[in-house]
Parts: structure tokens; sequence; C-alpha cells
């Protein structure tokens, strides 16, 4: 079965509030803060990011064959014990205000 897997961090700034997960275009499920969920999709060429209210994380286009298991992870961007930081992404960066990474064999998900 091909399938998308997602890992998010345990943080506090966003803890009581689900991401988005966006996968062409669509509205494929959430996940919540330390979960990790399985997505299944179709083989082929995919672009990903998360939402949550006005925020979002950066795009990330991908390709998977058959099978394959393709993996990322995210968390809060900004640090919650920087305020300037937390608003720096609220006003002025809002398609960075989340962080989405693939993850490669010599990273741990």
């Amino acid at each position: 079965m091909t399938s998308l897997k997602i890992s998010r961090k345990s943080e506090y700034p966003t803890k009581y509030r689900k991401y988005k997960i966006i996968v062409d275009g669509d509205k494929k499920g959430t996940i919540k803060t330390g979960e990790r969920v399985e997505i299944p999709i179709q083989p082929g060429n995919h672009e990903l990011y998360l939402k949550i209210d006005w925020g979002r994380s950066n795009k990330i286009a991908f390709t998977n064959v058959d099978g394959e298991k393709v993996q990322f992870r995210c968390c809060y961007r900004g640090d919650w014990t920087n305020a300037f930081l937390g608003l720096y992404y609220f006003f002025i960066k809002p398609h960075e205000y989340l962080l989405l990474e693939k993850v490669t064999d010599s990273m741990e998900a």
C-alpha cells in the first residue's frame, strides 16, 4: 500500500490545535501534537502542506511509487519564548508559520 506518514513534534504554542493535512489541494486529515498519522495516497506526483487558520507550512512536491511510504515531520516554526519571532511569522511570513520537512533514511521521524 502506498502511503504518506507524517509525525508532529509535541510543542506548547499550538498544543491544543490540529494542523490540517493538505495533499494536492484537498484536505486529507488532521494531526494533533505529538501524533503520527498515515494517509493512503495514489502513486505519482503530489504536493503537501499543512495549515492552521491563517498560517501554513512550506509546500513540498514529491513523487512516490507503488508500495512506497513517504515520511514527513512537522512543527511550529516560532519560538514560544520569543514573542517577536511569533509575531514575525504571524504577520510577515504566514506561509512559513509551520515547518514541514521530508524525512530521509538517515533521519528519524
